[in-house]
């Protein structure tokens, strides 16, 4: 039989994460986000290369929010993304180069 969790079992908080404010991307915050991962965004500021996506491609023109959490085919081609495989016909592989060529 499984029990909840007692109070006393549940590990409490680091003071480190106490401080640990979260905060909503909004245009005015934009400049916080270039403070922190630089102009190029988190994976540029990494040295990735190559972003890769796998969003849905939906088969008629909506779908429910919750199969489309990966983000739909459409907004990755927006982003610059290019489909470089697929495997079935609503999930597409994109890929993004950064700083080249997507191919």
């Amino acid at each position: 039989m499984h029990r909840p969790k007692k109070k006393a079992d549940v590990p409490s908080r680091p003071a480190s994460l106490s401080r640990l404010q979260i905060r909503p991307l909004t245009p005015e915050r934009r400049p916080d986000l270039v403070r922190l991962f630089g102009e190029r965004g988190a994976c540029g500021g990494c040295g990735a290369r190559i972003v890769e996506g796998y969003p849905v491609e939906p088969r008629r023109g909506s779908m429910p929010d919750a199969f489309a959490w990966t983000g739909t085919a459409s907004a990755f081609r927006r982003a610059g993304f290019v489909e470089v495989l697929r495997r079935s016909a609503t999930r597409p592989i994109m890929r993004f180069v950064v700083g080249g060529d997507s191919r």
